[in-house]
């Protein structure tokens, strides 16, 4: 990626080289996002200057990866969403990406999200 000095003049042919590039490079992320699909993890991910969010929604089929995908997630905030759905918010990649995970619904409580984020504590063997 061409970076320039906000001083110089624009260098068209440079800058549409670095847009065909980013372009580029979703294809692969395109790629892994329809293999996740597959598998009942849906991914959307947002990339704007300065921020990365990735969004997942959780089938009930793949509930099985929550707790090892929430074990990943820096600083998780479990919550819900204004219709009721649980979300669990976070970071990954050293805090560079913001990370929202969309819980199935009737998966787990909103106090056994909390044991499972670690926010709470509670004695698991009561859990799920």
């Amino acid at each position: 990626m061409t970076i320039m000095p906000p001083d110089l003049p624009l260098n068209a042919s440079g800058i549409v080289s670095d847009i065909y590039d980013s372009i580029g490079e979703a294809f692969s992320v395109f790629a892994e996002v329809q293999s996740l699909a597959g598998l009942g993890i849906h991914l959307a991910v947002e990339v704007e200057p300065g921020r990365i969010c990735a969004t997942l929604t959780v089938e009930p089929r793949a509930a099985a990866v929550l707790p090892a995908l929430l074990a990943e997630i820096d600083a998780a905030r479990p919550g819900a969403l204004p219709g009721g759905r649980l979300v669990v918010t976070g970071s990954m990649c050293q805090g560079t990406v913001i990370v929202r995970v969309l819980i199935p619904e009737n998966w787990v409580s909103a106090e056994e999200l909390a044991v499972l984020t670690g926010t709470v504590s509670a004695d698991p063997s009561t859990l799920l």
